[in-house]
């Protein structure tokens, strides 16, 4: 009987680390496959999605606004803030839990030059629209496809698309900006190259973490051994707040090179078990952001209640749930519009947005999942 169902699984394994420490001209690897899965001529690697936004916005504006849904993680806006942009809400959608084009205004001021296009957990229903509104407007399209790697024409769209390796690239770090402006890229590698590395013995730290973190499905040790290297992963992996740019590291670089001819059979599996979670919910007790489209990396599900309470709830008994973040030491995010970016504005009333953030929590999800956890995780959702 498993008596505690990981929130996220990073399919590294022991094996799997090894093999990512052999792996050669993983550097180059990585740019042709990027270049490759975006369609775009440019790849610069990155040691995080948040790098690569940053760059993106240092390259392109100062002082200009960026539409974004409130709806997303904190970490996703600090890019534009930390880069001297600003943010502007933008209201989501009751079904598709991303921006609303619909509800867009026709005129936008002068100093609105970006959309930041994110998919909520992955899932990217309902973007044609605002990829239709950003090119009516003449507004660049910053793709953070961070969350929904692997989807059919997701990282594909933006005049600037970045990806994070971790999440549904399975790597232990790292991030990727692709484009085709050669201006943007080389603005960008010009101030890359001033940000140091990840060390050595940082990267080998995530690497063996990420190994046991696979392992909490299937080993009892593995627990006891994750939360024993959580609570001595270094100071500066602590600050989940800062953006902490860097270049990428050789040992980052490997780790996703060694995965990277396995992602598709990842992705499908990783659909197979979302698409099982989703069509045991009971309609009538809890609705899914899921309808099948994209690889989703959070499966999020809305319940109407306190998403806090809840989530504390879902992880006494067993079930690793989380709500807007994935961190460490904190399993909710607080409302961006009421406690964390009370200056920043919004381009209409977040009405929908203001419904929905304390009525959803994101449930387990990876690949491999057995029977017994999928009827654990839906079973409790149901109640």
């Amino acid at each position: 009987m498993i008596k505690y169902i990981p929130y996220y699984s990073p399919q590294v394994g022991l094996w799997r680390g090894v093999k990512a420490l052999l792996t050669r001209k993983a550097e180059q690897r990585c740019v042709a496959y990027y270049q490759q899965y975006t369609g775009k001529k440019y790849v610069l690697l990155t040691n995080s999605c948040r790098t690569a936004l940053y760059l993106a916005y240092k390259a392109l504006y100062e002082n200009a606004s960026v539409l974004v849904s409130p709806l997303i993680c904190k970490a996703a806006l600090l890019p534009i803030v930390e880069s001297g942009n600003k943010v502007l809400f933008a209201d989501v959608d009751e079904q598709t839990w991303n921006m609303d084009a619909k509800r867009l205004p026709s005129e936008l001021a002068k100093d609105v030059k970006a959309m930041q296009l994110t998919y909520l957990g992955g899932v990217p229903n309902g973007i044609a629209e605002c990829v239709k509104y950003a090119r009516e407007h003449g507004l660049t399209i910053i793709e953070d496809a961070a969350q929904g790697f692997g989807g059919e024409n997701v990282g594909k769209i933006g005049d600037v698309v970045c990806l994070s390796m971790i999440k549904t690239a399975y790597g232990i770090s790292g991030g990727v900006l692709a484009t085709d402006d050669e201006t943007i890229y080389r603005k960008a590698k010009e101030m890359l190259a001033v940000y140091p590395k990840t060390s050595v013995a940082k990267g080998m730290y995530r690497l063996i973490r990420n190994s046991i973190d696979t392992k909490r499905t299937t080993w009892r040790l593995a627990q006891k051994v994750y939360d024993w290297m959580l609570g001595k992963r270094p100071s500066s992996m602590r600050k989940a707040d800062e953006l902490q740019l860097g270049k990428i590291s050789g040992i980052e670089a490997k780790a996703e090179a060694s995965q990277l001819n396995r992602l598709a059979v990842l992705h499908e599996e990783r659909r197979r078990i979302a698409q099982q979670i989703v069509e045991r919910l009971d309609a009538g007790r809890c609705v899914s952001n899921y309808t099948g489209e994209g690889v989703p990396m959070k499966l999020y599900v809305r319940k109407d209640v306190s998403a806090k309470q809840y989530v504390e709830e879902l992880r006494s008994k067993g079930i690793e749930a989380m709500h807007l973040q994935q961190k460490y030491d904190s399993c909710y995010q607080d409302s961006m519009v009421d406690a964390v970016w009370r200056e920043a504005a919004a381009v209409n009333e977040l009405r929908v947005f203001e419904q929905l953030h304390d009525a959803i929590v994101s449930v387990p999800l990876w690949e491999g999942m057995p029977e017994e956890a999928i009827e654990r995780i839906t079973d409790e959702l149901n109640r």
